[in-house]
C-alpha cells in the first residue's frame, strides 16, 4: 500500500470494526473497536509473493491462479488514531479503516500492493482482506485502487499505473466522478461503503438512508 505513513508496534491485527456498544468518545481509543490479534503464524499469505514492481518500488504477485472472489491477502497492521497519522510528520505507511483509524504498516505482503486505476483486486465484504476482483494469472502483479480505502478528497498524486483506463491522478473516493463512485463503491471498505450508500446523491437515487451500523463482529 502507498499511502500515507506509521511507528514500531508488534500485534498484527485483523477484522477491525467499531464497536456498535461503545459511545462516542472525545479522544479515539483503541477499546472503541473489536478486533482479532492475529499470530503471525496464522497469517496466511500463501496466495501472493513479494518483488519488484513493474510499476513502482516492490509490488505483490499472485503466487497461483486466483478465480473471481478468491481470498488473496488479510490486511494487517496496528490500530492507529487519526490524530497521529494525519498529523504533520507521520512517516510511516498506513492503510484508512474508518474515519478516525488507520492500519499502521507492519512490513506483511499486504503493505507493498500498488495502485491502479483497473484493479484486479477488491476489498472483502467484511473489510478484513483483499479478494481477486477477476480471475487472475499466476505471476499477475496485483493491485487495488487506492480510492476504495480513502475517502476524503482535497488531495492528490500523479498516478503511474499504466492501464489503459488510467485517470492520471490517484485521490479519495470523494473526489471520483458520480458515475465512477457508483462503480466501485461495492468494492470499497465498509466505512466508505457506509458513506456512500448515506450520500444525498445515493439517498436521491434509492430514496433511502443505508444504515450506520458495521456489521457484527465473528462469532
Amino acid at each position: 500500500m502507498t499511502a500515507p505513513s506509521r511507528g514500531s508496534h508488534t500485534t498484527p491485527l485483523a477484522i477491525v470494526r467499531r464497536a456498535d456498544t461503545v459511545a462516542p468518545v472525545a479522544t479515539p481509543a483503541v477499546h472503541q473497536f473489536q478486533f482479532q490479534p492475529t499470530n503471525e503464524s496464522t497469517l496466511d499469505f500463501s496466495a501472493v509473493e513479494v518483488r519488484v514492481s513493474g510499476v513502482e518500488g516492490r509490488g505483490v504477485y499472485a503466487a497461483r491462479a486466483l478465480p473471481a472472489g478468491a481470498f488473496v491477502a488479510p490486511l494487517t497492521g496496528t490500530l492507529v488514531p487519526s490524530h497521529i497519522a494525519e498529523a504533520p510528520g507521520y512517516a510511516r505507511m498506513a492503510l484508512q479503516i474508518d474515519d478516525d483509524w488507520w492500519l499502521e504498516e507492519l512490513g506483511f505482503a499486504d503493505d507493498f500492493i500498488n495502485h491502479s486505476c483497473e484493479p484486479n483486486l477488491r476489498f472483502s465484504a467484511a473489510g478484513d482482506a483483499l479478494e481477486a476482483a477477476r480471475d487472475i494469472r499466476a505471476g499477475e502483479e496485483l493491485f487495488f485502487d487506492y480510492a476504495t480505502s480513502l475517502y476524503d478528497g482535497g488531495w492528490r498524486v500523479a498516478c503511474r499505473c499504466g492501464s489503459a483506463h488510467c485517470r492520471g491522478l490517484i485521490t479519495g473516493f470523494e473526489d471520483l466522478a458520480p458515475e465512477l463512485r457508483r462503480k466501485l463503491l461495492a468494492t470499497c471498505l465498509p466505512y466508505i461503503r457506509r458513506k456512500g450508500e448515506s450520500s444525498p446523491e445515493a439517498v436521491a437515487m434509492t430514496g433511502t438512508t443505508a444504515s450506520r451500523r458495521s456489521p457484527p463482529p465473528p462469532a
